[in-house]
């Protein structure tokens, strides 16, 4: 499942709605930011990949979940080419560029509509 997760993460782009379900819980609003890092043979050796998604949740998310502040990031590593770690999801300041609570794995995403 993480790798079917893995290549969704990769098709996303900016502006794309998303419903993404986190250890049961779901989380629903917009992606605002994607950044790509390639998994490559270097020498002999397979480097790894990772691709991050930001996303900008909806008010009615924030609230239910009371988060700190309004953004989600999506983290996954690509150990070899199309295989994928689970993805892991986070809250996260853009400003700071940290996290500032760690919500667990991603089960899941829905692209293009958020269902309830």
């Amino acid at each position: 499942m993480s790798e079917r997760i893995g290549e969704q993460l990769t098709r996303l782009s900016r502006g794309d709605p998303i419903g993404v379900t986190v250890e049961g819980d779901r989380y629903e609003g917009d992606v605002v930011g994607t950044k790509r890092w390639l998994c490559e043979l270097n020498h002999g050796f397979m480097e790894s990949g990772e691709i991050r998604i930001r996303v900008e949740l909806d008010a009615e998310t924030v609230d239910r979940h009371e988060l700190p502040g309004a953004y989600v990031r999506i983290v996954a590593t690509e150990n070899a080419p199309r295989s994928w770690d689970v993805p892991r999801a986070s809250s996260y300041d853009p400003v700071e560029d940290e996290v500032v609570t760690e919500l667990g794995s991603v089960t899941a995403i829905d692209v293009g509509s958020t269902p309830a």
